[in-house]
């Protein structure tokens, strides 16, 4: 089915002609307006065209692309939806022969003859500053997995949306990581102790400790390892292609980093999103902690969802054989689900735990921590 939609649309026209549901609803902040958010995924992939909005309604951008679950803003005061953002299917869409070419070709340059089979899944257009963008996203089916490959229209690749794919964990549950009651992520910033290890419970935009330049809430532990890059080799390596955000860690201060970031399946969520980890290390020790999310793929036109990002991470580092314990310690920065901004909160307050090959066994396990 397809759906094309401008910045004059009627939005809900499109719940008008697809079977929907809502899986997460709360309020939501943003740059010109308040109201309700919601997670609406549809039956089956539906295809959209058209002008979108990121979810702080500040910046638009075109596309053309399958969609099978879409974040949708309602303005209380206007009574209408104002702003809808999709998220990338693997449903293939139908291209002039000559995109389809471009992408055969500069797939098998990457891979050579591992690749398999390749099929377009969207067009993107937006501006960045002065610079506007205008580019295709290709799904690969390569001998051992695959990877999405992005290329403009003079044929470049992209490499910063260009990406191996990571499946994401099957088994997440949205329900588990709402706290019970809504929480303003304003009001859990606290200096936590873990083991000996005083630290905020949340990183920060700055070198500054205030509720207003926090970014996202610590949500797994890391134990047993010898330097970072042994962790981030468990992901997707160093990354160019990420902010740097800050940690107050005692008593060593303050530490910056920007993380491991790649792309993910995700089947909560029925599409392509970054997974994106921020790590810090609590001054010398084997002791690390990470904040983790989601970034929509390939525009960023929104964060979050902090807790089902942290399962993913889990997932991927338990399918890499180490040991995962889920919601092993409470660091009481549960939040969520609303939206800020272009913030998506949505986080149980628990940090999980990730035990490296040679990591002591003796640790206390709480009652609560369910063995992944």
């Amino acid at each position: 089915m397809d759906i094309k939609l401008d910045k004059e649309v009627d939005y809900s026209s499109i719940f008008d002609i697809v079977k929907w549901r809502a899986v997460l609803r709360g309020p939501w902040k943003g740059y010109l307006g308040w109201g309700v958010a919601l997670l609406i995924t549809f039956n089956k992939p539906i295809r959209l065209s058209g002008t979108f909005s990121d979810l702080n309604r500040h910046g638009w951008y075109w596309a053309e692309l399958a969609s099978s679950s879409v974040h949708v803003l309602i303005d209380v005061r206007k009574r209408g939806i104002v702003a809808v953002d999709p998220i990338l299917s693997s449903e293939g869409i139908e291209f002039e022969t000559k995109e389809e070419k471009i992408a055969y070709e500069l797939a098998r340059k990457m891979w050579g003859d591992g690749v398999r089979d390749l099929k377009l899944l969207g067009h993107f257009r937006y501006s960045h500053g002065d610079e506007a963008k205008s580019f295709f996203v290709s799904e690969i089916e390569l001998e051992n997995g695959k990877a999405l490959l992005t290329f403009n229209e003079s044929g470049n690749i992209l490499h910063e949306f260009t990406s191996t794919i990571v499946e994401g964990n099957p088994n997440i549950s949205l329900s588990h990581y709402i706290p019970t009651n809504i929480i303003d992520s304003h009001n859990g910033l606290n200096l936590v102790e873990f083991e000996g290890n005083e630290f905020y419970n949340y990183d920060f935009t700055i070198n500054n400790i205030s509720i207003n330049n926090i970014d996202w809430p610590i949500t797994i532990l890391f134990s047993g390892f010898e330097n970072e890059n042994t962790i981030i080799d468990i992901y997707f390596g160093k990354t160019t292609y990420a902010l740097p955000m800050y940690v107050y860690v005692k008593p060593c201060g303050w530490i910056t980093k920007q993380g491991t970031k790649g792309v993910i399946w995700s089947p909560i969520l029925k599409g392509y999103l970054y997974l994106h980890i921020r790590l810090y290390r609590c001054c010398d020790k084997q002791l690390f902690f990470a904040t983790t999310h989601y970034d929509q793929y390939p525009i960023e036109s929104w964060s979050g969802y902090s807790g089902p990002a942290a399962a993913d991470a889990m997932h991927i580092a338990r399918q890499k054989g180490l040991d995962v314990f889920k919601d092993y310690v409470n660091l009481l920065n549960a939040e969520g689900f609303w939206i800020e901004e272009n913030k998506i909160r949505l986080h149980n307050g628990f940090a999980s735990m990730i035990l490296s090959e040679t990591a002591p066994r003796d640790i206390i396990i709480p009652k609560h921590v369910e063995s992944q």
